[in-house]
């Protein structure tokens, strides 16, 4: 059985992680003067980019089995998560990249990558963070139902850990969704500044690496390279904070700041 209160902890995470961006957002919009633009483009481009057409290329190339299994994984597991963090890394940031082209003569000023990086992330958050989450929901109440049917279909590893563990286990999910939204942030003003200043088109391809390299924890995790999801965890909170330092360097090395409603591009 799954506690009661473990269940509402599970509905308050998914109404965390939706309300999470949105809050962001409003909270800062006139701080940073976030313009509502930037973020429906990032949204759009996430879904697009990573949910859409990202996802095509999996089908062709991993051929997934219909209980979740790939043969690539489980045969070669270096090469799957050398092609997922490549794959992820590719269609992200070359989405981010369109997205910024299309914004460079609509909205102007560093704010735009914060505003655009919250979209991004934030859609990111719900349907990746939120949906998951609901997918622990359903099953939860399968198992307190004792729904056999359900549960056959669903990995006796999550079964265990919703049944021993739920708290720990969304804790996590929240933890995780939390650092994503600052990579993509992060990576946001990496992109932003590609575009948008003179002779730097290089952080486009750098960001796509340092996208692939904050993603291998998660992937070697998918592989059984890691089998801790805490530790994974935890290399990915190191790496998220190291790209985090690295970006603010590089943004305060170039003199950019935060404007109000300038004209030009900062």
């Amino acid at each position: 059985m799954v506690p009661s209160f473990d269940i509402w902890y599970i509905v308050f995470a998914v109404i965390l992680l939706v309300m999470i961006p949105i809050a962001l957002f409003l909270t800062f919009r006139k701080r940073w003067y976030l313009k509502a633009l930037p973020l429906w483009i990032g949204a759009l481009i996430f879904f697009v980019f990573s949910q859409v057409l990202e996802k095509i290329l999996h089908l062709i190339v991993l051929h997934p089995q219909p209980n979740g299994t790939i043969t690539l994984a489980s045969n070669h597991p270096w090469i799957y998560v050398l092609y997922g963090v490549l794959a992820a890394g590719i269609f992200e940031e070359t989405g981010r990249l369109v997205g910024f082209l299309y914004l460079k003569k609509k909205v102007f000023g560093l704010q735009t990558a914060i505003s655009y990086g919250i979209g991004h992330g934030g859609i990111e958050m719900i349907l990746i963070g939120a949906m998951g989450i609901i997918s622990y929901l359903v099953v939860s109440m399968g198992i307190n139902a004792h729904n056999t049917k359900l549960l056959m279909t669903v990995p006796s590893s999550l079964t265990q850990s919703l049944t021993t563990n739920a708290g720990w286990l969304i804790s996590e999910t929240i933890v995780e969704r939390l650092f994503a939204l600052s990579i993509q942030i992060s990576l946001s003003f990496l992109v932003w500044i590609a575009v948008n200043q003179a002779a730097k088109l290089w952080l486009y391809p750098l960001a796509i690496v340092l996208h692939a390299v904050v993603d291998i924890p998660a992937a070697m995790l998918q592989a059984n390279l890691l089998t801790s999801s805490s530790i994974t965890l935890a290399l990915t909170i190191v790496l998220t904070i190291l790209l985090g330092l690295f970006v603010y360097w590089y943004v305060k090395k170039l003199g950019l700041h935060i404007r109000p409603e300038s004209n030009q591009p900062i």
